[in-house]
């Protein structure tokens, strides 16, 4: 491939910075009101955590040119069954943070209809939300790919519209008056804070997962990867900042449509409804583009025999129409699992699982680079300093974890309890069809290949949620 047609140092910074620009930073500042402004040390402390992270990734990206995925990272260094805990992991994440996607369009669309602030009718409303996406998915990528270049256009607006105008009504004061609200020491606070907005932070891996197509990736990769997320943590605290700065506490905390009260509150009641309206595009937007990635990356995972088979079966369109309906079921049934006084409380649960999940697949593949780091060739100071990062990796996701709370860690546990019994039932579905017990897979287009949804390449192209 010629250099004028790779990824230069610009081009793969915008790609890490989108990857982790979502509807996360539409419903967090009202949770995050509930810890007060000290929220936002946790969150940088989050950027510096993914930095971290990210940096690794890039690293251990050149020791596989073109399969850079954490499953690969993970396949190598601990084995076939942590490459599937990986990849389990990264499909739990998706979907779980996709109900808390869900959440937040729902709490943007109460500021219109009121009746959606009632816990029962605002899950209501996110499972709908949930079906009629998953249908819309199961229609072909070509529609889907059209969707999304209008809703993407809204993501952008709101931060603007508070970036560039806020300062017009800000009072510094309310970060000073409400500094600590969460009601337990200031460590817990941060340490709560920083497990949350790791959500906003997930698709750090994207300019790893890139390398094998980028200019001098060496060096562009992890310089790409700092500036990125920098651009995308700059956008997120100073957009939240703004925000505690516009609307007091008391009224943050109580709103699931932050920015609308925002831009309320600069504007009118015009302007907010406006916020509104491109804030629930935008979080549909996002929601349909990841139930698409949800139901792709169970069907890259059956191909390569780590998922069920039924998760490989497509439609006449292509889709893999029953991933993404066992998909709906689960995201159904954990709205009304995690039912909640309030819409925000669900939202930090969802979106606390979702954090859940995405650390366990980078405990797996920070814990494989120490296996890959003693086979690899690197000169031994460069392994040092690899070794260095993997640790100091290791150390952020366990704090982050611990902050996610013991309602949050129950979950997770039997979630990944659960792994363990799915992967069981494919091994012995693959065994039974070695053993002639069962029909082979056929080989018509209704069937995944395996050559064409190949595992290790299973998280090379996905990039992360938000």
């Amino acid at each position: 491939m010629h250099s004028d047609k790779k990824l230069n140092l610009l081009q793969l910074t915008v790609i890490v910075t989108g990857n982790m620009m979502g509807p996360g930073l539409f419903l967090m500042p009202s949770n995050l009101a509930a810890i007060g402004s000290v929220a936002i040390l946790g969150w940088v402390l989050t950027a510096v955590g993914a930095m971290i992270l990210a940096l690794m990734f890039a690293r251990l990206g050149f020791l596989y040119p073109g399969n850079s995925g954490l499953y690969t990272f993970s396949h190598q260094g601990l084995g076939r069954f942590a490459g599937f805990q990986v990849v389990y992991g990264y499909w739990f994440s998706i979907w779980t943070g996709n109900v808390a996607a869900a959440l937040a369009a729902t709490g943007y669309l109460s500021y219109f209809f009121p009746a959606l602030h009632d816990p029962f009718h605002g899950c209501l409303a996110a499972i709908g939300l949930i079906w009629l996406l998953s249908l819309f998915n199961s229609s072909g990528l070509r529609v889907i790919g059209w969707f999304q270049v209008v809703t993407t256009s809204c993501m952008l607006a709101p931060v603007l519209l508070i970036l560039g105008f806020g300062w017009m009504k800000a009072d510094p004061s309310r970060l000073m008056e409400a500094t600590n609200v969460s009601g337990g020491s200031l460590f817990d606070a941060i340490t709560d804070a920083a497990s949350l907005t790791l959500w906003t932070f997930i698709g750090l891996e994207s300019a790893c997962n890139a390398s094998v197509v980028s200019e001098n990736p060496r060096r562009n990769v992890p310089i790409a990867t700092l500036l990125g997320t920098g651009v995308a943590a700059a956008a997120y605290i100073l957009c939240t900042s703004m925000v505690m700065m516009l609307v007091p506490n008391e009224m943050l905390q109580e709103t699931s449509a932050p920015l609308s009260l925002a831009a309320k509150t600069l504007f009118g009641d015009l302007a907010g409804s406006l916020v509104s309206g491109c804030a629930f595009i935008a979080c549909i937007g996002s929601l349909n583009g990841w139930i698409m990635m949800q139901g792709l990356v169970a069907r890259m995972a059956a191909g390569d025999h780590l998922f069920p088979r039924i998760f490989a079966r497509v439609n006449r369109h292509q889709a893999p129409v029953f991933g993404l309906f066992i998909a709906a079921i689960l995201m159904s049934g954990m709205l009304f699992l995690t039912l909640s006084p309030t819409l925000n409380s669900q939202f930090q649960t969802m979106a606390l699982l979702c954090v859940f999940g995405t650390l366990l697949t980078y405990v797996y593949s920070v814990a494989s680079a120490l296996v890959i780091l003693r086979r690899s060739s690197f000169e031994t100071e460069y392994r040092r300093g690899l070794y260095l990062l993997a640790f100091m990796a290791l150390i952020y996701c366990f704090w982050a974890a611990l902050g996610a709370g013991k309602e949050v860690l129950y979950y997770g546990a039997v979630a990944m309890l659960f792994s363990a019994v799915l992967y069981g039932w494919t091994q012995q579905q693959e065994l039974a069809v070695q053993e002639g017990i069962e029909p082979p897979p056929d080989n018509n287009p209704d069937s995944a290949s395996k050559d064409d949804m190949s595992g290790s390449r299973m998280m090379g192209d996905a990039g992360g949620y938000q």
